[in-house]
Formats: C-alpha cells, sequence, structure tokens
C-alpha cells in the first residue's frame, strides 16, 4: 500500500513508528516491511544519497520527494539503532542489527549518489554503518551473538568497511574521552567491536583486497577509459 503511490507514501511515518512497538511482534513486522520498501525505492531510484547543500538534476518535485524520502530513511535507522541497544529481546535486537548491516551493503553499492564519492556513506555517523557501530558500543551488555553476527557476517572481509569500522570506533572513543564518560563498561563495548577487526599477519598485495564500495581495480580502469 505505501508504495503503490507516492501519494500514500505519508502512512511510511506510522511504520516506522510501529519499529518502536513495545510488543516484539509488532516491532519486527515493522522493521522487516520498512525494509523492503527502503531496498525497492533503493532499486527504483528514489532512495538518494545527496550531499549536504546538494540539491541534485531531478526536477522539483521529484527532488522534494526524494529529500523527504531521505529524512524518512534517516529516522528509521535511528530507530533500528535504538532497537539494537536497548531492545529487551534478541528476537528484535538481532534481526535489526541485521537490517542496519544490510542497510549499510546497500548504502555503499546499490544507492544512488549526487555530489558524494562511493565510500561517503560508510564513513557517515549517521549511515547505516556508523550507527550499527554506535548501537552496538551503547549496548549496555553486547551479547556475543551480535558480536558474532557481526564477525561472521560478510561486511568485514571488504577492507573499506573494516577501515571504516576502526573510524568509527575512533569517533566513539573521541566522544566518550571529550564528554569524561569514558567508564570501563563503555570502553568494554569499543575493544568488543576491536578485537572484531584482524589486521593482516602479513604484508598482502593491495590490488588483491576486496572492496565494497570501490570497484575492482580493473573495472575502474575499464571505466576510466570508456570515459
Amino acid at each position: 500500500h505505501v508504495r503503490a503511490s507516492r501519494k500514500n507514501a505519508n502512512s511510511l511515518g506510522e511504520l516506522i513508528a510501529l519499529c518502536s512497538s513495545d510488543e516484539p511482534r509488532v516491532a519486527l513486522a515493522a522493521v522487516q516491511s520498512c525494509r523492503a520498501l527502503f531496498e525497492g525505492w533503493s532499486r527504483s531510484g528514489d532512495l538518494v544519497v545527496l550531499r549536504e547543500g546538494a540539491e541534485g538534476d531531478a526536477p522539483e518535485p521529484t527532488a522534494l520527494y526524494r529529500r523527504w524520502l531521505s529524512g524518512k530513511y534517516a529516522i528509521w535507522l535511528n530507530a533500528l539503532g535504538v532497537l539494537v541497544a536497548r531492545h529487551e529481546g534478541m528476537g528484535v535486537r538481532l534481526p535489526a542489527l541485521d537490517t542496519l548491516l544490510e542497510m549499510a551493503k546497500m548504502e555503499g553499492t546499490a544507492l544512488v549518489r549526487e555530489g558524494d564519492a562511493p565510500t561517503a556513506t560508510l564513513a557517515k555517523a549517521e549511515g547505516a554503518l556508523g550507527i550499527a557501530c554506535s548501537s552496538l558500543a551503547a549496548c549496555v551488555e553486547c551479547e556475543p551473538v551480535l558480536l558474532a553476527h557481526l564477525k561472521k557476517g560478510f561486511l568485514l572481509q571488504f577492507a573499506d568497511v573494516s577501515y571504516y569500522v576502526t573510524q568509527h570506533i575512533t569517533r566513539l572513543a573521541e566522544r566518550l574521552a571529550a564528554r569524561n564518560r569514558c567508564t570501563p563498561q563503555k570502553c568494554a563495548r569499543l575493544l568488543d567491536l576491536l578485537i572484531l577487526l584482524r589486521p593482516p599477519a602479513e604484508d598482502f598485495d593491495p590490488a588483491a583486497a576486496r572492496f565494497l564500495a570501490l570497484p575492482p581495480p580493473a573495472a575502474a580502469d575499464e571505466g576510466a577509459a570508456a570515459a
């Protein structure tokens, strides 16, 4: 119903609000529904990453709609982060984390960007990857199953993702230090995340490294030649 028409997209706000429902089944269903919607909008080109201040080349009504949709997407990502950090049920927390990681993949590979580099969304604190790191760091107790899900997932195999996870951890540590809130518990959460990142044991060929948001070197060279 929401995707049937742009006029019906106003119902999206109500659906996002249901992600915070006290009823786990309702929250989970809303998370899954929103995920399907935003993935669809990504494929259709309606969900666009705009650099701050950029207007893009779309006609005004389309540009306004895309900016509105981008704002709803940001609100939903924040709601997912709250679920990961604070929800009592692992049946909601784990799917919320999985959704954030899938959205990070989508942001790095599928979203149309107007005025930003491919890696820009991975670097943003308000992007899906940044919110995933922040929410795990904010957990009172970061259950092993959440860390295992991040570690066993495919994202950390990409060099650019691992790099930006390190950057997000550094950002969070600096923020805690600036606010004088580096409690042992909060520091432990950051260490939990940092331990997931294993640097290479020996020198490796940079050309063989895998990247999520950048094309393989051969593809990039072909693209430059075509241009």
